[in-house]
């Protein structure tokens, strides 16, 4: 499996899935193309009594011509993955890209650090907010610790 960094790792994804397999995985059954090079098959979304789904082969794009599916806006496979599954983007690129063989690179955040000591120790200055959060919001000090919770 190769390592992608997230910034880049959609287009890649892209690049490596085949389109009709990622969405017959889903239960999406192709039987209909047309000279466009799209595809147009019944919803999974809805009871469809025609192929209102339409799926560009070349780009995965997606869209259903009935109004009152969810499905209706269109998107990428990505955008196809978190109605289908119900999750969010992140989770979207992760399942696609272990499909596709790829490990994504976990991103460190950016965390200042020395600005979070700064507001540590205007918190452990601050002998008001303290008692404060200790008495009226019913935090410990090891809660404070453990949080780095800050004062500014």
């Amino acid at each position: 499996m190769s390592t992608l960094k997230k910034d880049n790792a959609r287009d890649e994804i892209l690049s490596r899935i085949i389109i009709t397999d990622f969405y017959e995985k889903r239960g999406i059954v192709f039987t209909k193309y047309n000279s466009s090079g799209n595809v147009d098959v019944k919803c999974i979304f809805h009871e469809d009594k025609t192929a209102s789904f339409s799926i560009e082969l070349k780009t995965g794009l997606f869209v259903c011509r009935s109004a009152a599916c969810i499905a209706s806006k269109g998107g990428s496979v990505f955008d196809f993955e978190m109605l289908f599954s119900g999750v969010d983007f992140a989770t979207s690129l992760k399942t696609i890209a272990d499909e596709a063989g790829y490990v994504l690179e976990q991103q460190k955040p950016d965390i200042n650090l020395s600005l979070i000591e700064t507001y540590v120790n205007a918190l452990n200055e601050n002998e008001e907010v303290l008692k404060y959060l200790k008495n009226d919001r019913g935090l410990t000090e090891e809660t404070i610790i453990k949080y780095k919770l800050g004062y500014r």
